[in-house]
């Protein structure tokens, strides 16, 4: 969601976590270079040291069907709130004219959040089909779930339907 920040930004962000990085992922156009730097994005993580892999440039839908994969196996902590809720707003374009919903995401402020999950999601599915065993995808201490939320939200709708 920190989006327009130079990379340095994440590049602090990544080393002040404490963690020891097995594989930073980036998008598919992080080979693009900068009309600014001359460089592309993967060419700036490696030079400050990071294990990069690239996910595979796929449709969008491709995407929204892992995170649906990937989803009843997540578990989410207390201090992912903001990142629960992208999740619980985003959604599709509506489309005027024909009064359908049509296969594009909305973006509206949910869609950086939302999309960070579906790339998380294209990679953890991209590793449940590469492992024999299952693969556990868990924040630590948690405390929401996904079927709470799901059910909160459908409570919400409800009554917001009720007061029209």
């Amino acid at each position: 969601e920190a989006h327009s920040q130079p990379l340095s930004h994440y590049f602090e962000y990544l080393t002040s976590t404490g963690y020891k990085l097995k594989t930073v992922w980036l998008p598919h156009d992080a080979r693009t270079k900068s009309l600014q730097t001359g460089r592309s994005t993967v060419e700036q993580f490696l030079q400050a040291g990071f294990p990069i892999r690239i996910v595979a440039k796929l449709d969008i839908m491709d995407g929204i069907s892992a995170a649906r994969k990937v989803l009843p196996m997540c578990h989410f902590h207390e201090s992912t709130a903001q990142g629960v809720e992208c999740l619980r707003a985003y959604r599709r374009q509506f489309d005027d004219d024909k009064k359908v919903f049509s296969d594009q995401p909305y973006h509206d402020w949910a869609s950086h959040g939302a999309d960070a999950f579906r790339y998380m999601s294209l990679v953890a599915h991209g590793i449940m089909l590469d492992s024999d065993e299952k693969p556990k995808i868990v924040v630590p201490t948690p405390k929401l779930q996904l079927e709470v939320l799901f059910r909160d939200r459908e409570q919400r709708l409800r009554l917001n339907r009720g007061r029209l």
